[in-house]
């Protein structure tokens, strides 16, 4: 494992009950660190039991429900939790502000009262540059649409970016923000809401078929490519942030290989 263990210590993560959330707890037990895993949802099986992992019902957006977490010992605070337009069956666009700003800056503010030097944040590809298109790194500039259903969403996604940078040249902080391109694995969503509907994914798409005996088809010229990025890998990054006495600021996290449909 790339990361030390010290006994005494903690890693508390947040969205911990979520897509990548439960690959990073399983991960980080692995190593043999403590961790504190936070949630806004209850848990419906005993996955964090089964891991000897303590598991804590908090919502971000509201700060005063911090004051239910341990505060000394903590090593870091892994910041995963976030509310994403695939989720959202109806408009809720004030969600993405509590939730995804407001919930982010309790979070790091949590830290800072508590002298938890390390904060890491993920964040999404959609706030550099279309999801169709390649490829993003670290060194890329800001290029998002502001009409359609993911503009507020990026626009939280921003902001709480941008208020982790502010902790970290403020007060000193070890700030880093991992901006992940898509990411595949099981256990991933399945689909996506758009103004009440439910779509399934491609992938989703070609996995019933395959199931059901029925033909996967590809319809198009598929051209277009997207840097797709699996679980584990974005796991390991967060693992390296964790490693790294020196990483700081903004990390673009993918593959960096474009894959059509077809591939």
């Amino acid at each position: 494992c790339i990361i030390k263990r010290k006994d005494e210590f903690m890693i508390i993560v947040s969205g911990a009950n979520g897509f990548v959330g439960r690959y990073l707890i399983k991960a980080l037990v692995d190593c043999g660190k403590k961790v504190i895993a936070i949630g806004k949802s209850s848990v419906s099986d005993n996955f964090f039991d089964s891991l000897g992992v303590r598991y804590v019902r908090l919502d971000c957006s509201i700060d005063s429900e911090f004051k239910i977490l341990p505060t000394q010992n903590i090593e870091a605070f892994v910041h995963l939790a976030a509310l994403i337009p695939s989720r959202v069956i109806t408009e809720r666009n004030e969600k993405y502000f509590e939730i995804n700003t407001i919930g982010t800056k309790n979070a790091i503010n949590f830290c800072l009262t508590n002298n938890i030097k390390k904060f890491i944040y993920s964040t999404t590809l959609y706030e550099v540059i279309s999801h169709n298109s390649l490829l993003i790194n670290e060194k890329m500039g800001r290029s998002y649409p502001l009409t359609g259903d993911h503009s507020l969403y990026v626009l939280s996604k921003i902001a709480a970016s941008e208020i982790v940078q502010h902790y970290t040249e403020e007060y000193g902080m070890q700030g880093i923000v991992l901006r992940f391109t898509g990411l595949l694995g099981y256990g991933r969503q399945e689909g996506y809401w758009r103004n009440g509907v439910f779509f399934p994914s491609a992938f989703e798409v070609f996995y019933n078929n395959c199931i059901k005996g029925s033909a996967i088809e590809v319809w198009g010229k598929h051209k277009s490519v997207k840097d797709s990025l699996y679980v584990k890998d974005a796991v390991s990054a967060i693992l390296k942030s964790l490693a790294s006495p020196t990483a700081l600021g903004v990390y673009g996290i993918g593959s960096g290989i474009g894959r059509t449909n077809l591939d």
